[in-house]
C-alpha cells in the first residue's frame, strides 16, 4: 500500500510539473544561457571568489568529499560511482548545518539571498566526466562560479553540442533542462560553487514555483538525501 501510494503521488508530482514547465515556457524567456547582469542580487558572491575558494581549499585539507552517486543514487547513471564529487551546503531550501560550519564566508553569502535553493562545491576529478543528461526541473537556473579551473580545452561544458569553458572568478548561468554534458580529461581538479537560483518569472508563476519547490523539498527523493547526510555525520565520513 505504501508503494501505492508512492507511485500515485509521483505521477501526481510529475503531471504538476509538467504543467509549470509548459507554462514557464509561454510566460517566460527561455534560452540556454543568461546574462550574470539579470541577478544584480548575485554580485557579491562572485566578488568573494577568492574568500570562497580560501574556505575550500582549507576544508580539503582536512576531509574527503562525498561521492554524488552516495548523496543523489540516480546520479551514478550519468557521473559513475566517484566521477563527481561535492560538497553539500544548501538543498532545495534545506541547510546542511555540518559542512556550513566550515564555510561561514559562503554560508553567510548564500543565508543572505532567498533566490538560491540548492548550494554546493562541485568537484570533478582528473580524466572525469558526467554523461549527457538533462536537469529535472525548470523552475530553477544553474549557477557556476569558477574556483579552481584547469588551463585545459580538454575541461569544459557543453550544452546542446556548444562547448562552454569556466574562468576562476567568473559565472556562467544556464538552464540545465536542455541537455548538456561536462568532462574534466586534463591532469588537474575542476571545482566550482554550484547554485540553483530562481527563474526570473512574472510574479503569479513564481507564487507556483515557490509551492512547487517547497513540496520537491518534502519529497521522499530530497528527504532520503537528508537522511543519508545525517548518516554519514554519524559514521564520521567527512
Amino acid at each position: 500500500m505504501r508503494r501505492l501510494a508512492y507511485q500515485i503521488q509521483k505521477i501526481i508530482g510529475l503531471f504538476i510539473i509538467k504543467t509549470f514547465e509548459l507554462l514557464v515556457i509561454v510566460f517566460s524567456d527561455v534560452k540556454v544561457s543568461y546574462a550574470n547582469s539579470l541577478f544584480p542580487e548575485l554580485k557579491e558572491i562572485q566578488k568573494a571568489w577568492k574568500d570562497i575558494k580560501n574556505e575550500y581549499d582549507a576544508y580539503v585539507k582536512e576531509h574527503s568529499l562525498d561521492n554524488m552517486s552516495e548523496i543523489f543514487i540516480e546520479q551514478a547513471r550519468i557521473a559513475g560511482n566517484d566521477n563527481w564529487k561535492n560538497v553539500m551546503l544548501l538543498i532545495y531550501g534545506v541547510p546542511i548545518p555540518r559542512h556550513q560550519m566550515y564555510f561561514p564566508i559562503t554560508s553567510e553569502l548564500i543565508k543572505k539571498n532567498k533566490n538560491i535553493r540548492t548550494a554546493f562545491f562541485s568537484v570533478l576529478p582528473p580524466g572525469k566526466k558526467i554523461e549527457t543528461h538533462v536537469g529535472p526541473y525548470k523552475g530553477v537556473l544553474r549557477y557556476h562560479l569558477g574556483l579552481d579551473i584547469p588551463q585545459s580545452k580538454e575541461c569544459f561544458l557543453e550544452i546542446e553540442k556548444k562547448r562552454y569553458y569556466w574562468e576562476e572568478g567568473k559565472v556562467f548561468i544556464f538552464d540545465d533542462t536542455f541537455t548538456h554534458r561536462a568532462q574534466n580529461m586534463s591532469e588537474d581538479y575542476r571545482v566550482i560553487l554550484f547554485l540553483d537560483i530562481l527563474r526570473p518569472l512574472p510574479n503569479w508563476l513564481q507564487f507556483l514555483n515557490m509551492n512547487i519547490l517547497n513540496l520537491i523539498q518534502r519529497s521522499p527523493l530530497i528527504q532520503n538525501v537528508l537522511h543519508m547526510l545525517e548518516a554519514k555525520q554519524v559514521e564520521g565520513k567527512e
